[in-house]
């Protein structure tokens, strides 16, 4: 009977020892979790462009409308809309109508379908500005838009050009002054 005991407690310390390392490497795992779900948590708060996490409902197979499950801080600057008014809400009540949202229900149910990506420009539910998006499939009918408004940028380059071509003029026209003033 002392041999059983000793057998016994031997099968019970290892079984504690394989639990204990189960538990640490479960442990562990949850911890790499986390630091992810930071770094994500992270990049979606500080990133300059806007991003929405939106969810696509179907009703028989066909998309029919998504709601806005998260947006980032730069989705409120860029669209100048609170998350307050989006979160939970459905695109028809956001943007409107079911006809504004219809081209973006097809291509988003082509991205959940295929897994494809898709790159756009420009986003014509915003009106006025030059606003570049891509969209693609966080899996489980659940989609990422992230996007950029480009109209600042396009203002610059505008405003640069005119500038580069008034000096050239100038510079052309001082050119031809001196031409004739050495005739």
């Amino acid at each position: 009977s002392v041999v059983l005991a000793g057998a016994g407690a031997g099968i019970l310390h290892r079984l504690n020892k394989r639990v204990k390392n189960d538990l640490s490497e479960h442990e562990r795992y949850e911890l790499a979790l986390q630091k992810s779900e930071q770094r994500f948590r992270s990049q979606f708060e500080n990133m300059i462009d806007g991003m929405a996490i939106e969810e696509i409902i179907y009703e028989e197979n066909e998309p029919v409308d998504w709601i806005i499950n998260d947006v980032n801080p730069a989705y409120e600057k860029i669209l100048k809309i609170p998350r307050e008014e989006v979160i939970g809400k459905r695109a028809s009540t956001i943007y409107g109508s079911m006809e504004a949202i219809k081209p973006f229900l097809r291509e988003y149910d082509h991205i959940v379908k295929t897994g494809l990506p898709i790159t756009r420009q420009p986003h014509y539910l915003i009106k006025d500005r030059n606003v570049v998006f891509t969209a693609f499939s966080m899996g489980a009918n659940q989609i990422a838009v992230i996007f950029n408004d480009l109209t600042e940028q396009e203002k610059v380059l505008r405003a640069e050009k005119r500038q580069r071509d008034f000096v050239e003029t100038m510079a052309t026209i001082t050119s031809a002054l001196n031409e004739t003033m050495d005739m």
